[in-house]
């Protein structure tokens, strides 16, 4: 539950160690932590919370009253709605989400000749998380509307949460770090490109091409550029869908493996996919991921040991 007070601006620092320490008509605390200056963050016993913002007049006239439900006081007091407004830092957000990802992608070769895997998962790690804030403004959902970090699913598309839930966090390996670094490479840029163009962003090219080429001289590490990716990924998932709709389906709730299903579980899998397969390139493998209609997911891995730098076009 989240509560907001209106105090005056001297009186804020009061109020809120005043109720950091418990009133006669608030439930018990286990945690009461300042935030901020002006939020009390609490928790309950019973891990029940409830947050309390401290603001001062100003600050409140600031907030949207179409999200506010008066409970003390002048109702006439809560501020007006706030009308849609367009975003206008879109743009802007995306060139330096880019930029950002581009130069975290580029100091891998540092963590990889120190030894420092546990690192280079952190940095794996935040590559996914510019990745999710990526598929976030595809859905043109601005900053000021997402709310706190615990939640996530209303602002992705089914689709977009069938890619991240089907990533795989590195184990803290050189291999690992390097093709899950690729996979997130792949991933993010051909989302970001068309995107940028969508939005009129301006595009890091000279520093893309100067982290590629870092990447390749000092680990043989390749992702294919936007164009390619985007030819080989709509090729692969056409064929994938037209000629190998093999997905969990009818008679597969509750399995835990495919054998479980009897000598004929191909059979009973053929079902048409709820959502088209998800395709993703590393250096060391091609992987499908699918969602069933019983909200599955399926992927499958392709190896390629000897990378995919030099996969034949036909192939």
């Amino acid at each position: 539950m989240g509560l907001v007070a209106e105090v005056d601006e001297t009186d804020r620092a009061a109020c809120l160690a005043d109720y950091r320490r418990g009133q006669p008509d608030m439930p018990p605390m286990v945690l009461a932590m300042a935030l901020h200056g002006r939020i009390l963050a609490a928790t309950t016993p019973d891990w029940e919370r409830f947050d309390i913002s401290f603001l001062s007049p100003a600050e409140l006239a600031a907030l949207d009253g179409g999200a506010l439900k008066p409970l003390r006081g002048d109702p006439a007091a809560r501020p007006a709605p706030h009308a849609s407004r367009p975003d206008g830092q879109a743009g802007e957000r995306i060139g330096a989400l880019v930029t950002e990802f581009l130069r975290v992608l580029g100091l891998l070769p540092v963590a990889v000749a120190r030894g420092e895997w546990l690192a280079a998962q952190q940095g794996a790690e935040l590559l996914r998380r510019m990745l999710i804030d990526l598929m976030v403004e595809e859905n043109s959902v601005p900053p000021w509307v997402r709310g706190g970090a615990k939640k996530l699913n209303p602002f992705l598309a089914p689709e977009q949460r069938v890619v991240l839930e089907a990533l795989i966090p590195p184990v803290a390996r050189r291999e690992a770090v390097i093709a899950a670094s690729a996979e997130l490479a792949g991933l993010f840029l051909a989302r970001a490109r068309p995107l940028a163009e969508r939005l009129s962003a301006p595009w890091p090219q000279t520093f893309e091409q100067a982290t590629r080429r870092h990447l390749e001289t000092t680990l043989a590490f390749y992702f294919q550029s936007h164009t390619a990716q985007t030819a080989c990924l709509g090729d692969l998932t056409s064929s994938i869908t037209s000629g190998h709709k093999t997905v969990a389906g009818l008679g597969t709730r509750g399995a835990s493996n495919p054998a479980s299903l009897g000598g004929n579980w191909r059979r009973k899998v053929m079902l048409d996919l709820s959502l088209p397969p998800s395709v993703t390139i590393s250096p060391t493998l091609v992987g499908v991921s699918v969602l069933t209609d019983d909200g599955i997911t399926v992927q499958i891995s392709l190896p390629r040991p000897r990378g995919l730098h030099d996969m034949p076009e036909a192939e």
